[in-house]
């Protein structure tokens, strides 16, 4: 099997991480858009293609330990969640970032008890980042 694509980043302050190399990640069927979305740091292709581009800035997991396994994951889910609350991606779209989330949590290699705790937890708290 082969390893998952990881997100190069390095450690800020007021936003913990930051991306120092463009990252792509294809996005399942469920979070593919009509058209193209292009931010400036965020981008997601009607091919369902997210690109977080060098210089995007996320605060790793809110409810969580930022590890290893956690920080690919929440990235996207952050760049999701932005685009969400920008209103490119209708508010019915976040039951499955959020089990994206969970599914990408267990590919990097978080354990199925932390994934689950993970996905409860932005099941529980998460609506309250995406309303302006």
């Amino acid at each position: 099997m082969t390893a998952p694509a990881s997100i190069q980043y390095r450690d800020l302050r007021k936003w913990p991480y930051v991306v120092t190399a463009d990252f792509n990640q294809q996005l399942p069927q469920d979070l593919i858009p009509f058209a193209n979305i292009a931010e400036q740091y965020v981008s997601l292709s009607a091919s369902g293609v997210l690109c977080l581009k060098r210089g995007y800035a996320w605060n790793g997991a809110t409810c969580a330990i930022d590890t290893p396994a956690f920080m690919t994951p929440s990235g996207v889910h952050d760049a999701l969640y932005q685009l969400m609350y920008q209103k490119h991606l209708a508010l019915s779209s976040r039951v499955y970032v959020d089990r994206l989330l969970r599914d990408m949590c267990l590919d990097h290699g978080m354990s199925w008890f932390r994934a689950q705790y993970v996905y409860a937890a932005v099941r529980m708290a998460g609506g309250a980042f995406i309303r302006p």
